[in-house]
């Protein structure tokens, strides 16, 4: 999906989505710009402040990765509100840096981050890759703090996913 907005940079807010921007940066043969919380980047950076809904973040970028008339593709994990990715976005406007889309792996309707997105120039329902609005099934699925779920939801989840891969306390997780 990434490939169609011909790319310079793929762009990967912290964490879940380095995942997601870091295969399609090597698959795709392009560079991988983190962008991440505040004071996290080694060396010089730049940032942008954002409201958060119970108080104000920053996420930063290195100076130098993404530079005027580069042609990025925002990618994260999670649409929930679109504060973050609309951050991000402002982060490399401020840059010079044109952006072509914004990705994500699910989408979180009721939270209304796709219609934040459109008003800001962002079509989110155009970007989204996520599992309801696709019609084939994905192959991967990514579960947060397994630890959380019991054996049917976890048997529910193997009948959808051929392949999971879990993430909370090792000691926790049920085989899979």
């Amino acid at each position: 999906r990434a490939a169609v907005h011909r790319p310079d940079l793929i762009v990967a807010v912290e964490a879940r989505g380095f995942l997601f921007g870091a295969a399609m940066a090597t698959a795709m043969g392009l560079g991988l710009v983190p962008v991440r919380k505040a004071g996290k980047l080694p060396g010089v950076t730049i940032g942008v402040d954002y409201q958060l809904e119970y108080g104000v973040d920053r996420l930063e970028l290195h100076e130098s990765a993404v530079l005027p008339g580069h042609r990025v593709v925002l990618v994260d994990d999670l649409l929930a509100t679109g504060g973050t990715i609309l951050a991000t976005a402002e982060l490399m406007r401020s840059v010079g840096a044109e952006v072509a889309a914004a990705l994500f792996v699910i989408d979180l309707p009721d939270l209304s981050g796709s219609q934040r997105l459109a008003a800001a120039g962002l079509r989110g329902s155009d970007f989204i890759i996520g599992w309801k609005r696709r019609e084939e099934p994905l192959d991967v699925g990514f579960v947060d703090e397994s630890s959380m779920l019991d054996a049917q939801q976890l048997e529910d989840l193997k009948e959808i996913f051929p392949t999971l891969i879990l993430f909370g306390d090792p000691a926790q997780l049920a085989p899979v």
